[in-house]
């Protein structure tokens, strides 16, 4: 578990080694340059409710391995083209693999709804295999 400044320390160190997840400017005077993450990006990421923290202890917000690999994956898709906006739309859709609860449908007869749920996800879960080959 992380506090948010040791989730940005690890953050940095890994923009280190692999600078295609590092931000760059859109600002028409210093467009291209390369932001590196900040405090300010970890608060924006929370307020849209992109990277959530897994918990609150006390009042600090606590992250763990998950936080730092959603942190990259928003980082490549941004850098692909994607905006805030639309990787928030995004994430608040997508399936988390760690929710998936299939318990629901054992031992009993599958409704067309039950179907269609499993479905549903079956086709998230290849988009995501799909998106990350």
């Amino acid at each position: 578990m992380y506090n948010r400044i040791e989730l940005l320390t690890v953050i940095n160190e890994i923009e280190k080694k692999d600078e295609s997840i590092v931000w760059k400017s859109k600002n028409h005077k210093t467009r291209g340059k390369k932001i590196p993450c900040n405090m300010r990006r970890i608060q924006q990421l929370n307020d849209i409710g992109i990277l959530t923290p897994i918990t609150f202890i006390k009042k600090s917000s606590m992250y763990d391995e998950t936080s730092i690999d959603r942190y990259i994956e928003i980082s490549r898709l941004h850098k692909k083209g994607f905006t805030l906006p639309q990787l928030q739309s995004h994430f608040k859709g997508t399936l988390s693999i760690d929710k998936i609860d299939l318990s629901q449908f054992e031992n009993r007869q599958l409704t067309n709804e039950d179907k269609v749920k499993i479905l549903n996800t079956i086709d998230q879960l290849t988009k995501l295999l799909k998106d990350n080959l």
